[in-house]
């Protein structure tokens, strides 16, 4: 099954009396793609999941009750990371499917599935009689790589500007993901929707698909909004923090941007080179999405209505100033932790020097085992004692011993 907005979602989901009657299960199996609202669909589900289960849903979370990623981790690990023989892959999908004629698999991370693991499952299907069916969410190419640009970069795993993160291609995994699942499963088993058609709701096509268009469950999860992507001063700041310190406190003022404002939305500018790049690069993967999955209708494209001006995008002067004193302050803060937790590292080596090997025979008179220490950063963050190591290499390396 195709589709091109959420209205069609469900037009081929089986009735339940189906499900029952072909003695077949059903496993709707999502599979992202990234940066489309997975973690927010993952936590309505799992809020509503007795519910679902009243409503003959299974959507096993067992480990994952606080998880992030979705309950297809499990699944995830268990096939990309591993090895396992057919016994373990069956053993596997029988967590999530057990006895329940319809059940749920979620994990953005099934994206990255190649044609191996994807084989392994449909002989699993075959020999457990599950019939899956497959939903994937896609972003115009251009908003694709703005949010996954934010993402890397408040997880501290890159300090390249926009441009220069375009020049990879990241929307490979996409295009890659639909064209196996396509292979192998056929475009009936499969239900793609446009993101930013559906973003308002992104549960209605995983409900229509499970039979229950027009369920009333506790949508209250979906208004808090969560994982939002930087505005464009947030991310300046980042970049530069995390080309400086590697990256290692990005989580940390990730945490403070975005529970200061949490609703604050980012309008994105796109440089024409970088929008003329990604359309060279994208624009058949655009075009095959289309054709196969929406009709040829031009639904999928490389930047949508998120494309504005400089001026539309100008940032208001106190938001800059405010993001600022929130960075400053939160850089003091660091500094004085960092510089209490220096002080507390000096003192706990100072306290822990081998004073009892202060009397052997190769140890000078003019040794100072704290200047030992200090001027010999590699012994100091190693933990090694300052005597014993005089004794063992520093005499025979030549080391400063004495200020």
């Amino acid at each position: 099954m195709t589709t091109q907005s959420a209205e069609t979602q469900g037009r081929n989901a089986p009735a339940p009396s189906a499900v029952a009657e072909s003695g077949h299960r059903d496993l709707v199996i999502f599979t992202g793609t990234h940066k489309t609202g997975s973690t927010a669909l993952h936590r309505y589900l799992a809020a509503n999941r007795q519910a679902l289960a009243g409503l003959g849903v299974r959507y096993e979370i067992t480990g994952f009750e606080g998880g992030f990623f979705g309950n297809g981790e499990s699944l995830f690990n268990a096939l990309f990371l591993q090895q396992p023989d057919s016994v373990e892959v069956d053993k596997k999908l029988e967590e999530y499917v057990a006895r329940s004629e319809r059940a749920i698999c979620l994990s953005e991370d099934l994206t990255r599935f190649e044609l191996r693991e994807w084989e392994l499952l449909s002989a699993a299907f075959l020999r457990l009689g599950i019939r899956p069916q497959f939903l994937t969410f896609v972003r115009n190419v251009s908003s694709y790589y703005a949010s996954l640009h934010s993402e890397t970069a408040k997880a501290g795993l890159t300090s390249k500007s926009f441009a220069e993160f375009c020049t990879s291609n990241h929307y490979s995994y996409v295009i890659r993901s639909l064209k196996n699942i396509e292979k192998i499963f056929g475009t009936a088993a499969m239900s793609v929707c446009h993101y930013e058609s559906i973003a308002s709701a992104i549960e209605r096509p995983l409900m229509e698909l499970l039979g229950l268009k027009g369920t009333q469950l506790d949508r209250s999860v979906l208004a808090r909004r969560i994982n939002r992507s930087l505005i464009d001063h947030e991310l300046d700041l980042m970049l530069r923090l995390n080309a400086s310190t590697g990256g290692q406190h990005a989580v940390e003022l990730t945490e403070l941007f975005t529970e200061r404002r949490p609703e604050i939305h980012r309008p994105v500018r796109y440089d024409p080179v970088v929008r003329a790049m990604l359309e060279a690069r994208h624009a058949k993967d655009v075009e095959w999405v289309n054709l196969t999955f929406f009709g040829g209708e031009n639904t999928l494209r490389i930047s949508g209505e998120n494309l504005v001006s400089e001026c539309e995008n100008a940032l208001d002067l106190q938001l800059r100033i405010e993001i600022d004193d929130d960075f400053v302050a939160w850089c003091l803060k660091r500094m004085h932790s960092n510089h209490k937790q220096g002080v507390d590292f000096v003192c706990s080596r100072l306290k822990s020097i081998d004073w009892v090997n202060s009397h052997h025979a190769s140890i000078p008179k003019n040794f100072d085992p704290v200047a030992y220490l200090i001027l010999n950063q590699d012994l100091l963050n190693s933990q090694g004692k300052p005597f014993d190591h005089y004794i063992r290499y520093g005499q025979f390396e030549r080391r400063r011993m004495s200020w």
